[in-house]
């Protein structure tokens, strides 16, 4: 009988070992499940921010793409329009060269129609060379208004009144002595008839004298005594 109690205790005792072991081995298995559940959490969550910073890299990469494109583009447009205002400014610098062509050209024609027209005169003024002689003797000033008169008789015979005689409107053709005399400014000329009458008063005021007729004598000095019609 006690034998019998002894086995069972022993039965029993051995059966609780085994619920106990049985219970650690459970708990160590579900320790190590938690563990691996942690683990594998952590492994996920881990790739998942992996994932997040790959994502937010590849938008980071193509933000910093659109804005190089954006740079680009703006370089290209900058460089579009550089490129217009050059083509422009060197159109307009073209256009000026032309333009400034085209005025050399017409000034090229006007000299050679001047030289054309007119004579080229090279001896200077008649006041010059009143300045650089001192005086003319009397055979030398004859000769001088000989041809002033012939001159101012011609105009005369052609309608032509010049009205503003003086030394530096003469002109001579060459800087020798014996050169000839031409009459020179016909700003103040005028083409009249055999009746008309002139009332302008013109001239140069300082070689205007203080008589003769009214109508050719400074305004100024003369408008009082002498009202002069235009």
């Amino acid at each position: 009988m006690v034998m019998m109690m002894v086995m069972v205790m022993v039965m029993m005792m051995v059966m609780m070992v085994m619920v106990m072991v049985m219970m650690m081995v459970m708990v160590m298995m579900m320790v190590m499940v938690m563990m691996v559940m942690m683990v594998m959490m952590m492994v996920v969550m881990v790739m998942m921010m992996m994932m997040m910073m790959v994502m937010m890299m590849v938008v980071m990469v193509m933000m910093m793409m659109m804005v190089v494109m954006m740079m680009m583009m703006m370089m290209v447009m900058v460089m579009m329009v550089m490129m217009m205002m050059m083509m422009m400014m060197m159109m307009v610098m073209m256009m000026m060269v032309m333009v400034m062509v085209m005025m050399m050209m017409v000034m090229m024609m006007v000299v050679v129609v001047m030289k054309m027209m007119m004579s080229w005169v090279s001896g200077g003024e008649l006041f010059d060379r009143i300045i650089e002689k001192g005086f003319y003797t009397e055979k030398d000033a004859s000769k001088l208004i000989q041809q002033i008169l012939d001159a101012v008789k011609y105009l005369h015979d052609m309608g032509v009144v010049h009205r503003d005689l003086k030394p530096e409107n003469l002109l001579y053709d060459n800087p020798a002595d014996d050169s000839k005399i031409m009459i020179s400014d016909f700003g103040l000329s005028k083409i009249e008839g055999s009746d008309s009458v002139m009332s302008t008063a013109c001239g140069t005021p300082g070689y205007v004298g203080t008589c003769g007729t009214p109508g050719y004598v400074i305004r100024n000095l003369w408008n009082q005594r002498y009202p002069v019609v235009l």
